[in-house]
Formats: structure tokens, sequence, C-alpha cells
């Protein structure tokens, strides 16, 4: 007989059978079946399990354990469905098989829209889109259409504003200082900032026939008026802030407060200098320093003319006339010093006129019909072919960007659109020949005008689409000068001139737009008459289905009430152009 679980020994018998005999029996029994499978475990000293052969049970060696630890790690980096899972175990078979749009695409054309914090739908700039709706009522005896462009009274109703010309006018005429010339004229603009500018201009002495140069910084005040730096008078032409230079002289910016220059100096003789030189002006005081000045010797019996250019940060690019020969250089300043390039035999002719059009590259037209391209790598300038382009003057040159010029066209009487191609040859686009012979003035990125009386001026604005230059009429208070030099500030246009003789005045007249721009509150999207309710698109919002020739990416502003496309400054801009019937209300 055994016990039924662990098949021990039980005592059978009478009480004369051996029980020592049988206790040992069951002790050795009970002794075999400890730590052995199917027993009974062993506790050791501590109270923890043992092994059958006395070890701890549940411990593992160290080679065990490197060896577990590598089969863990080899499973993780395992990608090839080691568990070999189906399409069927994970239920592909329930979910549609169309492609997921990437977050990249988030917010942009094509993509997928945004939400802000409310739910509410934004562009990628973050504004609301169509959200911005608002009601308002009509003012008393006016009414609105779907589509106008309204602005806001005193007493918060809307009506259309009073604006009726795409063209801004002159609306402030503001004198500036006055100085002792016997002869004077504009040589060169440089804008430091959209506040600071120097002109560069001739002052000359009767008495003894010395022309020279000086330097004049503008500040353009936050309440849009014109503040003069220094004028010297012809009584003091020894005046080491002069420039000794007759008629050539040419600048550009540097930095925010500095511009480089170059200039022919007076001479006599065969030998003609030119002088390289930088300045800084005092944005506060409006004083002006030299703080370099770098001589160059030439040999020429001919006037010298001379183009300064700002190819980058710190390095800028000059070109003058040597015996009918032009020759360029890269000159670079390191803060203290000018150290000149090379010169580099750029092209024969009688005038020249450089701009850059883009970084290291510049374009040149020459008086008879030729334009082309100058590429700079560091100190050395490589000249592209010539292009023929009839009747292409050397008078001025203005980029709209940079595969895209306008210039100016047969002695002044016309104005030109050249395309800048890929292998660097010149394409004309575009001449327009009812440009009066006066000089270009550019007004905007891609518009440019020409003043041709005392009261009228054409502005012709680049169209993208037609690659044409299209023209309108403006229509100046009257006065008694054509625009001589000019530069935009904050979106106004500010042109510069001298008044009077032998004593000048400088005058400046600044373009602003006409009408109620300040107070432009969005687009109607109703038709609505005196004391009724309309819904206003305001800032933010996304107007679509009402127009139907919008052009994307284009400027648009108000006139009578109407969105019309605008060349003027982003200043005056009320709507972007998205699609060809929707705009942004900016």
């Amino acid at each position: 007989m055994a016990t039924t679980k662990l098949a021990l020994p039980t005592i059978t018998g009478t009480n004369t059978a051996n029980v020592p005999r049988d206790l040992n029996a069951l002790a050795q029994a009970i002794d075999e079946k400890a730590g052995t499978p199917d027993g009974f475990a062993l506790l050791g000293p501590d109270g923890k399990v043992l092994n059958g052969d006395g070890t701890q049970a549940g411990e593992v060696t160290s080679e065990q354990f490197k060896g577990l630890e590598q089969k863990v790690n080899t499973h993780l980096v395992d990608k090839a469905n080691p568990h070999g899972v189906t399409k069927t175990q994970v239920g592909l078979g329930n979910v549609d098989n169309v492609k997921q749009i990437p977050l990249s695409e988030k917010g942009q054309p094509g993509g997928v829209p945004m939400l802000d914090e409310n739910g509410k739908i934004i562009g990628a700039d973050g504004r609301p889109i169509g959200s911005n709706i608002r009601e308002y009522v009509v003012s008393t005896s006016k009414e609105v259409k779907k589509g106008n462009v309204v602005v806001a009274t005193i007493e918060g109703k809307i009506e259309l504003p009073s604006n009726s010309d795409p063209i801004p006018e002159f609306v402030r005429s503001y004198t500036g200082g006055t100085f002792k010339t016997y002869n004077t004229g504009i040589v060169g603009i440089a804008k430091l900032t959209e506040d600071l500018t120097i002109i560069g201009h001739r002052i000359s002495s009767y008495e003894n026939a010395v022309t020279k140069m000086n330097m004049l910084a503008v500040r353009f005040n936050a309440d849009d008026t014109l503040t003069d730096g220094n004028f010297i008078d012809n009584t003091d032409m020894t005046n080491p802030l002069l420039i000794n230079a007759n008629n050539y002289l040419s600048l550009d910016r540097l930095d925010d407060n500095k511009f480089v220059y170059g200039a022919v100096l007076n001479s006599s003789g065969t030998t003609s200098n030119f002088e390289i030189g930088v300045g800084v002006v005092d944005p506060e005081t409006l004083t002006i320093t030299y703080i370099h000045k770098q001589t160059i010797s030439l040999v020429d019996t001919n006037n010298n003319l001379i183009h300064v250019l700002n190819i980058d940060t710190n390095r800028f690019f000059i070109a003058y006339k040597v015996t009918g020969q032009y020759y360029g250089r890269v000159v670079t300043w390191n803060g203290s010093t000018l150290t000149l390039g090379e010169a580099h035999d750029i092209r024969t002719g009688t005038y020249h006129m450089y701009k850059k059009i883009d970084t290291n590259k510049i374009i040149c037209t020459i008086a008879g019909g030729q334009a082309h391209i100058l590429n700079i790598s560091g100190y050395t300038i490589t000249k592209g072919a010539a292009t023929i382009i009839t009747g292409v003057d050397s008078q001025t040159i203005h980029v709209i960007n940079k595969n895209r010029v306008v210039t100016g066209g047969t002695g002044g009487n016309e104005i030109l659109l050249l395309r800048i191609n890929p292998d660097d040859s010149v394409t004309l686009l575009d001449k327009r020949t009812d440009k009066p012979n006066n000089t270009i003035h550019q007004v905007t990125s891609n518009a440019f005008m020409v003043a041709g009386s005392a009261t009228t001026a054409t502005v012709y604005k680049y169209d993208s689409e037609t690659e044409k230059l299209i023209p309108y009429k403006a229509t100046f208070p009257s006065v008694t000068y054509i625009l001589t030099s000019s530069w935009v500030a904050r979106g106004k246009f500010i042109s510069f001139r001298f008044l009077g003789s032998g004593n000048p005045t400088t005058n400046y007249d600044i373009f602003y737009s006409k009408g109620d721009v300040g107070r432009i509150l969005g687009i109607a999207l109703e038709d609505k008459t005196s004391g009724q309710l309309c819904k206003v698109a305001v800032g933010g919002s996304i107007v679509e289905g009402i127009f139907t020739d919008i052009k994307a990416g284009l400027s648009y502003v108000s006139i009578d009430g109407i969105l019309t496309e605008s060349w003027i400054g982003t200043s005056y801009k009320i709507a972007k152009g998205i699609t060809a019937n929707e705009v942004l209300v900016i």
C-alpha cells in the first residue's frame, strides 16, 4: 500500500509488525521524494526553494542572461513580421484604400485646412477664413452693392469711399533748406533705410568757376515730413565735406547708416583721378562723416564716367571709363579699408548704365542699342555677349525682378521692357513710344512714371500675363517743373528738386493715395440701402463668388468703391487675389 499523492508506503499488519523498520522505510521514501520531479521542494536556510541539486531555485547564470538578452534584442530589431501576422488578422480588409495627406500639406494650397482653438478654419498665415463677417447699418441716403469696398463713418455706419482716381496725386509739397550756389543738380541717390536717404548734388561758385559735390542726408519722419541735413554754400567751397568732383559721382547703400561713393575728381592736363570712399550718417543729427577715402590715378584725355553699385554686404562694383573703354572692378570693405580687385575690360561705348538684378549679376545698357550681363564671382567679372536692342539707351534702368527690367530708349522718347534669359541674352518684350522725353521713375516694383509736362504724367504698369507695359494717365496740381530725382519710402513716392536760382531751395513732393484709405472697412456682401443691415467681410475674410477676373497674387485697392488692381505701394492695398474669383481682405 502507498499514499495516493507522494506514493509513500503505509503500515499494514498487526501490532506485532516491525515498527522501526516500517518507520525507517517511510522516512527513506520521503527523503527520496525531496527535490525530485513529482516530489516536493526543499527550502534552504533562508527559506528559499532549492533545486534538487541543492542550488538556489530561479537563479539565471550570466551566460544564460546574455543569451536571453541577445534573443530579445534580435527580436526588437526584426521588422520583417517575425510572427507572420497577416492582413486578415489585423483587419485591413475593413479599411478603405485611400492615400493619406501628409502633415507638410497642412494649411497649404491643395492641402488640408487648419483649425484654430475654436474649431474655425484658418489659413497658412493663421488668419481666420470666412469667419470675419460682420453687420453694419448703411448710412442715411446711401446705398452699397455686393462687392463694393466700404468705409466706416464716425457713427459706425458704412458707405462708399470718396476716392476717384487710380493714380495718386501730390498732396504735400514740403520745402526744405536753402543754400547759395551758381549751378546745381542731382547726381545720385542712395536709400539706406525707409527713413534715411543720401542725396548727392552739385554746388558751384561763379566767381572762381569751381564745382564740387555735396552729400545731403534726408530723414523721412513718422509724420511724413522730411528733415534736411547740412547744406554747404558756395561761400565755403573749401569745406572738407565737399567732394572735389565736377559732374561725375555715383553712390549706393552699404548698410543702414553707411554709403559708398565713387567720383571723378577735378583735374587738369592728361591725368584724371577718381576717388572711392565710405561715408557714415548720424540718423538723429543727419551729419555725415567720411571714414575712408582712396584715390586711383588714371591717364585719360577724355571725361571719365563712374558708376557704383552695391553687390552685397561689404562688397560693391565700380565701373569707370578710360579713353573710350569701360572697366569694372569689385571692391570690398572690411570696416576700415577698401580693397580693389583687378580691372576687367567691360565694353567700349559712349555712355553706359548699370543695375544689379540678382546676387552677383548686373545688367549693362549702352547708348546706341546694346545690353549685356556681367557675372561676378569673388573679384572676377565675366561679361556676357552683347545683345543688340534697337533703340536702347543708357538713360536709366529699373528692376522689376531678377529677369525683367525697364529702361529708356531712343534718346529718352521710349520706355522698353526687357527680359534676361537663362543664357544671359536679353530680349525686348515691349516698347512704348508714347513716353515723354523725360526720366523714368520707379514708383513700385512693377510701375514706372514719367512726367510729361507741368500737369500730366504717365504711369506704366508691368502686366506679367501679357508681358506688356500698360499706361495710365496721372494728373498733377499745376507746377512749373519736371520730376528730376526720386525714391520710394513706406509706400510713398518722393520727388526731390531744387527751386530758385542762385539761392536754391530744396523741395520734396510726396505722392499719397487719394481718398479714405485709412477708413476702409471691408467688402459688402449684399445689396443694401439706407438704414438696412449689410453683411461686410472684414480683415482676414476670403470673399468668393462675387468677382470673376481677379489675378492671383496681385494687390487691389478701392477706386470709387470698386475693387481695382493696384500699382501703388502695399500700404494702400485692401485685398489680395487668391484665385480668379477669390480675394483675401487685408
